[in-house]
């Protein structure tokens, strides 16, 4: 994955945890390497503690989103069946899809260990390619590049703005989603690759239309799941007690860089992202009501200090 970045050395990593700062490349397998070791470059430490408070409020979303699905589950059984024992109640509560959906989100969060959020680390890049992203095959992290900072990021608000929308897909699983479709196509160009009688004349054809048409269907769903981690995005950044309206601003510098690469406006089916405009405009509305100010715990004295030393941009 790191390849990817063009990273070549360890020196170009820092992983923030709970217990200290350390790189993982500078310690052998098996011990701590764990430590209050200061950070060369102390933007590592501002995705911890912005990342911290993300992850905080979506643990706090997702619990409160289980315990609703959980209560509307177990009026609807109990309406279907009148006379219930308590072990098969509870057996298609825990079945029940939407359930099932936010004990995901929660485990996701949370992870596997009692030590829950944790667990998480937080990752900076030293990399000139502006990004930022989770991933389910490596649980528990945030990745963070030195070229987002550069580019898109000035204060806390747009970096909780942007970490809040990277952890709505884990939430969300759009991973998974949109694995799913594409395995259902992939799976379907095979099949015609093996049953094809034309020994392989019909299945260019066939082939090509198929591979196209997951491209499109991943574009298509990747799209909607961009403006559903906007949303949700938003509300934990608010949550978190950041400054949307101050924070939307990334999206405004985004957008701005992709109208001077000529595709602000781009509306093709194999784009995996809403037009940036259509995005930016979108969360200006949202802002209006997903704000700090919406949540009576932001204004305390505490988080008015906490704000006034956190101004000072990157």
């Amino acid at each position: 994955m790191l390849v990817e970045y063009a990273v070549e050395s360890e020196d170009a990593v820092e992983i923030v945890t709970e217990r200290g700062v350390r790189s993982r490349f500078d310690t052998p397998l098996g011990s701590s390497g764990y430590g209050k070791i200061t950070t060369k470059d102390p933007r590592a430490e501002k995705i911890a503690r912005v990342g911290k408070e993300i992850l905080v409020s979506a643990k706090t979303y997702v619990r409160v989103k289980f315990e609703e699905a959980v209560a509307k589950a177990k009026v609807e059984i109990i309406n279907d069946e009148a006379y219930i024992q308590e072990r098969r109640l509870t057996k298609l509560i825990n079945e029940d899809p939407e359930v099932e959906y936010w004990m995901k989100a929660l485990e996701h969060i949370e992870g596997a260990s009692l030590e829950g959020i944790e667990n998480w680390s937080y990752v900076l890049i030293s990399s000139p390619i502006p990004n930022a992203f989770v991933s389910e095959i490596l649980p528990q992290k945030i990745f963070v590049t030195t070229g987002l900072f550069d580019k898109f990021v000035n204060n806390d608000d747009e970096l909780a703005m942007i970490l809040g929308h990277e952890v709505s897909h884990l939430l969300m699983g759009h991973f998974s989603v949109s694995s799913y479709y594409e395995s259902m196509v992939r799976g379907a160009e095979i099949l015609v690759l093996m049953l094809d009688p034309t020994e392989g004349l019909l299945s260019l054809g066939i082939a090509s239309f198929l591979s196209n048409t997951r491209e499109a269907v991943v574009a298509s769903f990747s799209r909607t799941h961009e403006t559903e981690a906007d949303e949700l995005g938003c509300r934990l950044a608010a949550m978190s007690c950041y400054d949307t309206r101050r924070g939307v601003e990334v999206f405004r510098k985004m957008d701005e860089e992709a109208a001077k690469n000529g595709n602000a406006s781009n509306q093709n089916m194999m784009s995996s992202h809403p037009p940036s405009q259509e995005r930016y405009d979108n969360l200006q509305i949202l802002v209006e009501t997903q704000n700090f100010s919406e949540y009576g715990y932001c204004n305390t004295l505490r988080k008015r200090i906490a704000r006034v030393f956190k101004e000072k941009e990157y």
